[in-house]
This record gives C-alpha cells, structure tokens and sequence, in this order.
C-alpha cells in the first residue's frame, strides 16, 4: 500500500539508533565529486550490504512533469538506484504526481526477479503563498520501512521559511533507525537558515531525549549567488560533518555546489565506502535540454553499511 498526504503528526518520533550514517570526525568521506553513483569502495570493510541514501531537489514536480514519458523515465530509473530518495520541490496538493511517479517505479521487477515495491510520504505544503512546495520520502519497502509518523519540525523560532520534514526509517537488516531531516533553504534568507540548522537539531535531541544521531539534507542553496562557502558558520562546527563537500557540483546549469548532506558527528563506523553526487546527464545520455527537463540539480547520495563496519 502506498503512504501519501500525511501531514503533520502528533506521535512521538522513534528517532535511532545508527543504521545509514558513519561519517568520519574529521572531515568529508567523499568519493571524489560527481560519478555514476555505482562505486562501492568497501574492502577495508566487513558487510555484505550496502544501503544508499539520497537527496533530490527536482524543479516543480508535478503532474506535467511526469505527463512527459522522458522526464518519467529518467526520473524512475534514478528513483531506482537508491532504496531510500528525499525529493524536495513537490508541488503536487493532490498526490497525483507521486501516483505516477511511483506507480512507474513498480512497473516490473529488479535484476532479481523481484517486484519492485517503492512507497512513499508526502508532506503538507510548505512556504510563503506562492513559493510552496512539498517534501517527499520515496523507499524501497523490500529493504527498509518507516518506523514513525512522518511530521514537519515544529519551528517555533520561525527559522525557516519552509519547515523541514522528518521521518525515521528501519531496515530489515541492520542494528537501528535513522532520522532524516530535509529542507529546501530560502533564495533571501539562506544564510541564517543554514546557521539555524545546529539549533535545530539540539532542539530535536531535547524532544527526543537519548536520541544523538540526526542527519539534515536537502537544497541548502550553499554556494553563490545565496550563500558564500566562506563565510563561518554555527553549522561549520566539528559536531557537524558536511557530507557533501563545497567544490561538488550539484547543479546542472553551472558549476554551483547548493545540495547538501550534513550529519552529526556521532554517525560514524556505517560509512559504506561511496558518496557525492549522481551525474544522470552522463549515465543516461542526455542533452542539457533533456536534463534540465528532468530538474537544475543533481542527486547527492551516500552509501551505508546497516551494522557496524569491522577492518
């Protein structure tokens, strides 16, 4: 059955244990920038499996957008590389876009012979009257499922001018849970949103007390014309490790580094050997015009391992 429309809920969030997340203290795991989202560099590791998550800001994703048979098909097969896919920039009220989309994902079956069984949430719209958009969370459910209400963060600061959403997710295999926070930052305000991004986990750790592990992804707009790399930042601290580091190219129109994945430092020994940003153009042979088409952004991933690495 497909999850769709849940809005802001009520329920006390299951907020985890490690399962996606292992990153270094010290810096970026990065697997040098843009690639073809296939390398699995993971033989200083013991684990037979790999779990990739992504993040995704796809332009006014609606129902003409995937009307277009190309776009659709892009859009599936890059859907289909990851069992877990944040997509920001939803416009969809009424979840028929996301019927399609996914209902495009399931056609058939995987290179096992396995039915394909991708569902989804979907959030509330959210933003200033006539900059809304929605946030969605599309997952494998052969592999993962979500172990909570989805909810948007309960701003109360009005730090962000589209509250980010959250949702935990538990794998089949693995020692726990993750919680992803995704947000799409303001064109006007983006420094001081992605200041406000510590403040917000702190806030979601004294919600959830003994929860430590947070992750926060999505369309930060963390390069020029909105946000000078540079510049010091709350969220530049070492209890703060950026995935995604500031000379990846995440847009498809120039050389802008906007899309982030940002994780606490606590995350660590679930690292799977791979992440950076998938360059759909390249795999799939497509044209800038086919490509921005499909969205002005590249996916950004990472690879995770669900049990603790051993050397």
């Amino acid at each position: 059955m497909i999850c769709m429309n849940l809005k802001q809920g009520s329920v006390l969030l299951l907020i985890i244990m490690v399962l996606f997340c292992g990153l270094s203290v010290s810096g970026c795991l990065n697997s040098g920038g843009t690639d073809d989202g296939t390398d699995k560099n993971n033989s200083e590791k013991n684990n037979s499996a790999i779990i990739t998550g992504a993040s995704f800001y796809v332009d006014d994703l609606n129902v003409e957008k995937v009307s277009d048979e190309e776009v659709l098909d892009t859009l599936v097969k890059i859907i289909r590389n990851y069992e877990v896919i944040t997509i920001q920039g939803v416009k969809d009220p009424n979840g028929e876009a996301m019927k399609t989309l996914v209902n495009a994902v399931n056609t058939g079956t995987d290179a096992d012979g396995k039915a394909y069984n991708y569902q989804y949430n979907l959030s509330s719209p959210v933003g200033n009257a006539g900059d809304e958009e929605q946030y969605t969370y599309i997952y494998n459910r052969n592999v993962l499922y979500p172990s909570s209400i989805p909810q948007l963060y309960n701003d109360s600061n009005n730090a962000f001018e589209k509250d980010p959403y959250m949702i935990a997710f538990r794998a089949y295999e693995g020692q726990g849970q993750v919680l992803f926070v995704i947000f799409t930052a303001s064109e006007t305000n983006t420094k001081a949103e992605i200041d406000a991004i510590p403040e917000m986990i702190e806030n979601i750790k004294k919600v959830y007390a003994g929860h430590e592990t947070i992750s926060v992804l999505g369309n930060f707009r963390a390069d020029y014309p909105y946000y000078d790399k540079t510049s010091a930042s709350p969220a530049k601290s070492s209890d703060l490790i950026w995935v995604i580091p500031d000379n990846a190219v995440t847009s498809t129109e120039g050389n802008y580094a906007y899309d982030r994945f940002v994780a606490t430092s606590n995350l660590k020994n679930y690292y799977g050997g791979s992440s950076g940003v998938f360059n759909f153009s390249e795999a799939y042979g497509l044209n800038q015009t086919q490509t921005e088409a499909v969205s002005t952004h590249y996916p950004i991933y990472v690879e995770y391992y669900p049990y603790p690495a051993t050397s």
